[in-house]
């Protein structure tokens, strides 16, 4: 399961439907994109990163790399071509959860369902 931001965001505010989406899943199985920690990381206070990097920490950090390149750079082209067009940093976080082969947990599902993505809503 990869965990997108919106997840995690809502999280760590408390928000009752990401907290009910969280005994859904193991967390030994959960994993977080680079793009992600760098989202998030970026706009958060001073105060809150300790915080975060704890749930970080728990977590597999999913890279971007080559294959999850090749794949975002395929989707962003196919989507902007159909005349969809999705963010490049979304592109990306469907590259690396299609290449991984596992599904994008998010409260926007629209974002990834026009990839070719596994997606999950809470």
């Amino acid at each position: 399961m990869l965990l997108d931001e919106s997840f995690v965001v809502d999280l760590m505010a408390g928000d009752e439907d990401a907290v009910a989406a969280l005994e859904d899943i193991d967390w030994r199985d959960a994993a977080i994109s680079e793009l992600t920690v760098a989202q998030i990381r970026e706009g958060l206070p001073e105060a809150k990163r300790a915080e975060f990097d704890a749930i970080v920490e728990r977590l597999e950090v999913a890279p971007y790399d080559f294959p999850a390149g090749r794949t975002a750079v395929d989707e962003h082209k196919r989507l902007h071509g159909e005349d969809h067009p999705i963010d490049a940093v979304d592109a990306m976080i469907a590259g690396i959860a299609i290449e991984a082969d596992e599904p994008v947990l998010t409260r926007t599902p629209s974002v990834f369902e026009r990839t070719a993505a596994d997606v999950r809503s809470y």
